[in-house]
C-alpha cells in the first residue's frame, strides 16, 4: 500500500513537468504559425498552379497557434476563392472586430483595412435562394431535405436565404412520399436570387394512409385490439434516373478530297480522266442528325470545298497563260448506327448525295478539256466508317469516306470548239475522303 502512495506521489510531480515541455512556448508558436502563414502564401499566390483549397489549411493551421489580422485575411481570401462565400463573409466580419491595439504590427492595421475593402464585394456575390415544398411542409410526416447530403435546418423552407454559389444535389423525403422534382441538380450561381420548387410524389401514386395511435388515456386497450400495421415505408429511395434512347447530333467537319475517274468531254466521244484537270482538294463542312432506338443514327451532310489543278490544267510549260480554279459543293442524307453513346464507339454510314463541279479554265484556247467553264454534277452513293471519341458531350470522329457516282457536263458550258462533234453524256467517278469530324451530342 505504502509503495502505491509513493507512485501515485511521483506521478503527482512529474505530471506537470511532463506537461511544461510538452507545451510550446510563445516564441514556438509564433514561429510554428510564421512557418505555415508563407507556405500557404507561396500556395495562394504561386503564378503558375494556385492552389487556395491547400492554402486555406495552411492558414487555418497557423491560426491555431497564432491568431492574427493578417492570417484571418487570408483565410477570407481562400475561403471566397473556394466558393465558400458565408464562410469567407463570416471571416472578413471577425477581421472588422479585430481590436488592433498600438504595439501591433502595422500589418495588422492593412490587413484589416484590405479586408474592410475586399468584404462588400464577397458579400454582393452570395446567392439568396427560397425552398418552397409541396404538399405544403405541415401536411408531412419526417420531412427532411438535404443538400449535397448536408440537412437543410426545416425553420429555412419558406424564407429566402444565403447559399454558396455550387451545382446542389437535393433530396427530399417524407413518410409515404418521395421526390419529383427537381429531377436533377441544382445550380445555384453568384449573385442569385432563386427559388427552389420541390414537389414530393406519394409512393405509388396513391395519398398515403398515416394512421393516428389512439390517445392514452391511462387503462390497457381491449385485449382483441391488435397494435397499428405501418403502411408507409418511412425513407424510400429516390427512382433512379431516366435514360433516353434518343438524342441529336450537330457538328463540323474538315476533310482531304481525292478525286479519280472521268469526266465528260465536250469535244470527244472520249472521257476525260479527272486527273488532267483537277488534283487533290479540301472539304469543310456542316453534319447534323438524330439518334434513335439509341444506335441508330438518321442525319444530313453538306460540304463546299475546292480543287488544285491537275495534270494539264496545271502544266506551266505547255500553257503558260492558263489560269485555273475548281470548286464543289455536295448535300446528302445518310443512315448509320452508334455502337454506343456514351462511350468509344464504332461509327458507320451510307447515304446518296448530289455533288456539283465547276471549273473555270482562262488565258489559252488549246487546251483540250472540251471548255473554258464547265460545270458538272450527278449523284454518288458514299459510305463513311469511323470512330467516335467522347469528350463530355462532344465527340471527336476520324473517319474514312468513299463516295462513287456519275456526272454529266451542263449544256451551258462553252467550249473550245463548237460541238460539231459526238461527245459523252456522262462519266464514272469517284471521291475518297479523309477527315475529322467535330459532333456536339446530347439527349433529347
Amino acid at each position: 500500500m505504502k509503495k502505491i502512495v509513493a507512485l501515485l506521489l511521483g506521478l503527482a510531480i512529474l505530471l506537470p513537468v511532463f506537461f511544461a515541455h510538452a507545451e510550446l512556448s510563445e516564441g514556438e508558436k509564433k514561429n510554428t504559425a510564421r512557418t505555415l502563414f508563407n507556405e500557404g502564401v507561396k500556395l495562394q499566390e504561386d503564378p503558375k498552379s494556385p492552389d487556395p483549397r491547400a492554402a486555406l489549411l495552411k492558414f487555418e493551421a497557423a491560426e491555431k497557434y497564432y491568431p492574427a489580422p493578417t492570417i484571418v485575411l487570408h483565410i477570407a481570401q481562400c475561403q471566397a476563392l473556394t466558393g465558400r462565400l458565408i464562410d469567407a463573409s463570416e471571416s472578413y466580419n471577425t477581421l472588422s472586430k479585430w481590436k488592433i491595439q498600438d504595439t501591433d504590427p502595422p500589418l495588422f492595421k492593412q490587413a484589416q483595412e484590405q479586408g474592410a475593402a475586399e468584404a462588400a464585394g464577397v458579400k454582393s456575390r452570395i446567392p439568396m435562394v427560397k425552398v418552397e415544398v409541396s404538399p405544403p411542409a405541415a401536411s408531412l410526416q419526417n420531412l427532411q431535405i438535404t443538400f449535397n447530403d448536408k440537412p437543410m435546418p426545416p425553420e429555412l423552407i419558406g424564407v429566402a436565404h444565403q447559399m454558396d454559389p455550387g451545382t446542389y444535389r437535393v433530396a427530399a423525403y417524407a413518410n409515404g412520399y418521395i421526390l419529383k422534382e427537381p429531377s436533377g441538380d441544382v445550380v445555384i450561381k453568384d449573385r442569385d436570387s432563386k427559388t427552389i420548387s420541390i414537389v414530393l410524389a406519394p409512393v405509388g401514386g396513391a395519398p398515403p394512409v398515416v394512421i393516428v395511435p389512439p390517445a392514452n388515456t391511462g387503462n390497457p386497450p381491449p385485449a382483441s385490439t391488435a397494435p397499428p400495421v405501418a403502411t408507409t415505408a418511412p425513407y424510400p429511395p429516390p427512382p433512379p434516373p431516366k435514360k433516353t434512347d434518343k438524342g441529336f447530333l450537330v457538328g463540323l467537319h474538315l476533310a482531304l478530297n481525292v478525286p479519280f475517274g472521268d469526266l465528260p468531254s465536250a469535244v470527244s466521244t472520249n472521257s476525260v480522266a479527272m486527273g488532267d484537270t483537277i488534283g487533290n482538294g479540301y472539304g469543310i463542312g456542316l453534319d447534323g442528325g438524330f439518334r434513335l432506338a439509341n444506335f441508330f443514327y438518321l442525319g444530313l451532310t453538306a460540304e463546299y470545298g475546292g480543287f488544285g489543278a491537275g495534270k494539264l490544267t496545271g502544266d506551266a510549260a505547255r500553257f503558260p497563260n492558263a489560269t485555273f480554279t475548281a470548286n464543289e459543293f455536295m448535300f446528302g442524307g445518310e443512315v448509320g448506327i452508334i455502337s454506343s453513346p456514351d462511350k468509344f464507339a464504332f461509327f458507320g454510314t451510307v447515304g446518296l448525295d448530289l455533288r456539283v463541279l465547276k471549273e473555270s479554265i482562262q488565258g489559252t484556247q488549246d487546251l483540250p478539256m472540251g471548255g473554258r467553264d464547265a460545270s458538272f454534277q450527278g449523284l454518288e452513293a458514299f459510305g463513311k466508317l469511323g470512330v467516335a471519341i467522347p469528350i463530355s458531350k462532344v465527340r471527336l470522329v476520324p473517319y474514312g469516306e468513299l463516295a462513287l457516282g456519275s456526272m454529266t457536263r451542263s449544256s451551258s458550258d462553252a467550249v473550245v470548239s463548237p460541238r460539231v462533234n459526238a461527245y459523252t453524256d456522262s462519266a464514272f467517278h469517284g471521291v475518297l475522303m479523309v477527315g475529322m469530324t467535330v459532333f456536339y451530342m446530347d439527349n433529347l
